[in-house]
């Protein structure tokens, strides 16, 4: 047992006790349930914005539910539930170790993640931009977290499995925008508004998600979370106060507003998080893949689920080569790994392998230009002399 293993050890303890109840459980259990509310987020905000459209939850004839209220009364109520969980990683000692330039990096990352892309994708509900058109636009942010991470992460990419599998992903978004071309139809009925946000958005997370991956590694997780929510919150409240004016969220306190959107912040927001980084700390590359790739027909299924958005027969296309792309990628990666798997027993082979090579290569019984054998365990190792006093290794 290592210092590090003593040092993670008394972190887990030192935790809540639901973060330990959620250790005890397997990482899909964890990891498919945040993915799932992932994928219905964006049809359940829609949903929530069809309902305050509803008579019965207007105030004095406004929208209550409004895309805005939405978004800064989930952020306000998401932020005690985050402390409640996240409280012990606030304190004067981990907060001390943090530079300046980890608050700026934190600042940056909030601002765009938690007020620029927020932002971006809740105006192109309201458009309204079908969910769907949404769900698949998003799907070129890991193409684009890739180019940023290699231009300014320098990350080795190999672009034999990334390439490929992120071109497939392309052409399938193209393939489900450009379909109804092929029976005469049309792609967008009016200006794409709404798909141009999606776009937009999907940039700004990938560039978001270089800066954390580049300056937040060593950031406690629940300092992380719980400043990117504050400075997302009063980032979008006073950028919505200079453009659209003091009364706008002057219904954000009505009850037809919190009775919704604090259902909506526990579970898609607050749960959604804790579930996927609790999954994530014991979950293997393998078992992240497999969670991972529910996400796009769950919201395919979500949407017509819950606001009855059928997919199209393009997007069941584009849709299906996107998942080519994912089963394409989740298969080199487990190539990969077993790849490395069986080089790691073989240096361990050939490491432990070492004292007896030299042993009996060394060994006055063996004669010059004769092989020796000795068998210990599948993967033996010959001592083979190539010249007197020299030792030369053959695996088997």
């Amino acid at each position: 047992i290592t210092s590090h293993d003593i040092e993670k050890e008394e972190e887990i303890d030192d935790r809540s006790w639901i973060f330990r109840l959620l250790d005890r459980l397997p990482p899909l259990v964890l990891l498919i349930p945040a993915v799932l509310c992932g994928a219905a987020g964006s049809s359940v905000v829609k949903k929530l914005v069809n309902i305050g459209m509803n008579g019965a939850n207007k105030v004095d004839g406004r929208d209550a539910i409004s895309v805005c209220n939405v978004l800064f009364i989930g952020y306000l109520a998401s932020l005690p539930m985050f402390g409640s969980l996240y409280y012990k990683d606030w304190t004067v000692d981990k907060l001390r170790k943090l530079t300046w330039k980890d608050w700026v990096a934190m600042t940056v990352g909030g601002v765009l993640f938690g007020c620029v892309v927020p932002a971006l994708l809740f105006t192109a509900i309201a458009v309204p931009t079908p969910v769907i058109n949404i769900v698949l636009i998003t799907r070129t942010e890991p193409t684009f977290f890739l180019i940023c991470s290699r231009i300014f992460l320098k990350v080795p990419i190999n672009w034999k499995v990334a390439g490929v599998a992120q071109g497939m992903c392309l052409v399938g978004i193209v393939l489900a925008f450009l379909f109804p071309l092929f029976s005469g139809g049309v792609v967008f009925s009016g200006f794409p508004l709404g798909e141009i946000q999606a776009l937009i958005a999907s940039i700004v997370i990938a560039i978001s998600g270089t800066v954390s991956k580049k300056f937040l590694a060593g950031i406690p997780l629940g300092v992380f979370l719980i400043y990117r929510t504050m400075v997302g919150m009063i980032a979008f409240f006073g950028t919505a106060l200079v453009l659209y004016g003091s009364k706008h969220f002057m219904d954000a306190f009505s009850p037809p507003v919190w009775r919704w959107v604090v259902a909506y912040a526990a579970v898609f927001v607050v749960c959604q998080q804790l579930l996927w980084f609790t999954g994530l700390r014991g979950g293997s590359p393998t078992e992240i893949s497999v969670a991972s790739s529910c996400n796009l027909p769950s919201a395919m299924l979500f949407a017509f689920i819950i606001v009855s958005e059928p997919p199209l027969t393009g997007q069941y296309v584009g849709a299906s080569l996107m998942m080519l792309s994912v089963f394409y990628s989740q298969y080199m990666g487990w190539r990969a790994r077993q790849a490395e798997a069986k080089n790691d027993k073989t240096k361990s082979l050939l490491d432990g392998g070492m004292d007896l090579v030299l042993e009996v290569s060394l060994s006055p019984q063996t004669k010059p230009g004769r092989r020796s054998t000795v068998s210990r365990r599948p993967g033996d190792l010959i001592a083979y002399d190539t010249a007197p006093g020299a030792a030369g290794l053959i695996a088997e």
